[in-house]
């Protein structure tokens, strides 16, 4: 009934940054749109289905870089499950070249996380012709989890992959 004389602080928390020399290792997930045998769209992870064999299985208490590859046209929110991320940042690259060779080549700088992407993420804006580079440490589990764009019809059409953290 009194006054309201509360007040937003100026920080909320600390939160201790990841850094990339922490890291086990850096692995590449490029963001494929093509079509299937009936010329319908089918997006992907790697090129590959989600039947497909995994190809990403990190160690309980790894930490590992994920550079999110989109040479595509569309952005893409990725989302990984079991933990949470930091987004590093994203850096500009040349789609064309890309394209044709299978090359990274970089045409800007780096462009930090905005303010409001700083903290714990689960999900990741990845724009098209930026590679968008989160890091994050494995656990508290072991097991099967996946990793997909969160755009439903992407889901549907096969943009999500399973991967395993496994014991050392």
């Amino acid at each position: 009934t009194g006054p309201d004389t509360s007040r937003v602080p100026s920080f909320l928390s600390t939160i201790r940054r990841f850094k990339e020399c922490e890291a086990n290792r850096i692995r590449d997930i490029s963001l494929d749109v093509t079509q299937d045998q009936y010329q319908r769209l089918l997006f992907q992870l790697n090129n590959a289905s989600f039947i497909n064999r995994i190809s990403e299985d990190p160690y309980l208490g790894d930490v590992e870089i994920w550079r999110i590859i989109n040479a595509g046209i569309a952005y893409h929110p990725i989302h990984v499950h079991l933990i949470q991320f930091q987004i590093l940042d994203r850096i500009p690259f040349d789609v064309d070249a890309y394209n044709a060779t299978g090359q990274l080549v970089f045409i800007g700088d780096p462009e930090p996380p905005a303010l409001n992407e700083a903290g714990w993420k689960d999900t990741v804006q990845a724009p098209p012709g930026y590679i968008t580079r989160i890091i994050m440490r494995f656990g508290p589990y072991t097991g099967r989890y996946v990793y997909h764009c969160h755009i439903l019809e992407h889901e549907d059409y096969d943009m999500m992959r399973p991967f395993i953290v496994r014991e050392r």
